[in-house]
């Protein structure tokens, strides 16, 4: 195996570990969610937490698993447009997004992201409600999402310029 399908690989199982630890993050969300219906419906009042861990986990899971879902290639995409052109300009069509948008795009919301979450993190923010929950581990995830997202990218980058390559006989 070449380094870099070890190095594309690693990436891939990476962003799997993050649709999966995002999964239990929609199941964690689920039961909050539902628990406060019924808190609402039963005794009369919400859970005093419940729409403050519900958008937090809802915050974590959409960050999380974006890196997750371009592996999976489950990202819009404009198929009436690439469904005429043919694989090699789909390909360069891609290169080029993803070098001249994705990457630059995602490298500033990296660097803005991470600024975003060290400040919550010093200022240990919390949010403004009773009981006053931290909210600077979630802005963390950020970064991290982006990071993970940044990673996948050049993951699929590496793959375009291999299907760019001509095909060497062996």
């Amino acid at each position: 195996m070449r380094k870099l399908d070890k190095f594309t690989n690693t990436i891939d199982l990476l962003s799997t570990l993050s649709g999966k630890v995002s999964a239990f993050a929609l199941i964690a969300l689920i039961v909050i969610v539902n628990a406060g219906v019924i808190a609402r419906r039963v005794i009369g009042t919400p859970i005093a937490w419940g729409f403050d861990v519900s958008y937090m986990l809802w915050g974590f899971l959409f960050i999380i698993a974006s890196a997750w879902a371009m592996a999976k290639k489950e990202h819009v995409t404009l198929d009436v447009l690439t469904q005429r052109f043919s694989r090699r300009t789909n390909a360069l069509l891609e290169l080029v997004l993803y070098i001249c948008v994705g990457l630059p795009v995602l490298l500033v919301l990296f660097v803005k992201g991470f600024g975003f979450a060290y400040t919550s993190f010093m200022l240990k923010e919390k949010v403004p409600s009773p009981p006053y929950l931290p909210i600077y581990p979630l802005k963390f995830s950020i970064p991290v999402g982006i990071l993970l997202l940044i990673l996948q990218t050049l993951a699929n980058l590496i793959r375009t310029i291999e299907d760019l390559r001509p095909a060497r006989s062996e």
